[in-house]
């Protein structure tokens, strides 16, 4: 009888002890468990599941669609949120070895938008090749939460190849702030492939070509010789897309527009600023032959004529009939 029940409490002694040594075993793949997903960044858990969703989220941000061409543009639409004023500061393209593009600083994008269209320009990292339908890029969005936290994180996204991924009119574009840093020199190629002007101008690296300011016998008032936007404006109320005054259309619909849509053309004053620097700005016809050596301004002399500029020797000043071809220089302020 003492035999049995020792044998029944070794027994029960080797159960405890089994018992033990599970609990022990669970509590540490628990630890483990934590372990492993505390050590795994935000990014990269954002990056893992952007695959899955049909719209890449971020919590704060996200990226609703993304097109590009094969000469490297892309446009991305983003959306917000947050449910309260977010501020995106850098949109940055990463190659698939990790390595960062040419990056967008932004100015602002706040309140609560429901999509804001971003442009890139030239960007190699994410250019679809020829019979590409589409591919996989990522890109690396910085911004500010309205509480002043500051997020960056990289989305993977799915982009279609298209033939032309130019910035569509109507589209919500964030305030770039300044690509020439500093006070560059007149005619320095800042870093979107714009030129400096002056701290509120740019121009084009080239003519945009041989075009009519507009039919005679219309007074349109768009008589500004310092801001030729105003002029812009005075005369789509004339003709809404421009089609009247082919000067003024092609610097609107300016291909290549270097990611923005807010081209025109110069009045009288900002083409004698351009006509004043044209050496060091450079690629300006200065032959004093007509057409391609007359450059039109956007500043009306009257109902027949518009004001335009000779760029050979002195910057003459004169006005002609508005139906006659004159070549077209556009430019876009940053003021």
């Amino acid at each position: 009888m003492v035999k049995n029940k020792s044998s029944n409490l070794i027994a029960q002694g080797t159960v405890e002890y089994l018992v033990i040594i599970a609990v022990v075993v669970v509590i540490s793949l628990i630890v483990v468990g934590l372990a492993i997903n505390v050590s795994s960044s935000p990014t990269q858990q954002i990056k893992n599941s952007s695959s899955k969703l049909g719209t890449a989220t971020t919590g704060g941000i996200s990226i609703t669609d993304v097109v590009a061409d094969n000469g490297g543009d892309n446009v991305l639409s983003l959306l917000n949120n947050s449910g309260g004023s977010i501020i995106l500061t850098k949109v940055t393209p990463v190659s698939s070895s990790g390595a960062l593009g040419i990056a967008r600083n932004f100015s602002s994008y706040s309140g609560s938008l429901s999509t804001s269209t971003i442009p890139l320009s030239a960007n190699n990292d994410c250019n679809c090749g020829s019979g590409e339908i589409s591919k996989t890029c990522n890109f690396k969005i910085n911004y500010t939460t309205e509480s002043g936290l500051t997020k960056e994180i990289i989305i993977e996204k799915v982009v279609a190849c298209v033939n032309d991924a130019n910035v569509t009119a109507g589209t919500v574009v964030p305030t770039l702030l300044d690509f020439c840093d500093g006070t560059p020199a007149v005619g320095t190629v800042c870093a979107d492939g714009t030129v400096y002007v002056n701290a509120t101008l740019r121009t084009t690296p080239s003519d945009a070509g041989t075009y009519a300011w507009g039919p005679d016998g219309v007074t349109t008032g768009a008589t500004d010789v310092s801001d030729g936007r105003n002029n812009i404006t005075g005369l789509k109320l004339l003709s809404p897309d421009l089609s009247a005054y082919p000067a003024a259309q092609v610097c609107n619909n300016l291909t290549p527009n270097f990611g923005y849509n807010d081209w025109y053309l110069p009045s009288k004053g900002e083409l004698l600023t351009l006509c004043f620097n044209k050496v060091d700005i450079g690629n300006f016809n200065t032959s004093g032959i007509w057409p391609l050596g007359y450059y039109w301004s956007s500043t009306e002399y009257n109902s027949d004529q518009a004001w335009f500029l000779g760029f050979n020797f002195g910057c003459g000043q004169s006005y002609s009939r508005k139906h006659y071809n004159g070549n077209v220089r556009c430019v876009r302020s940053i003021s």
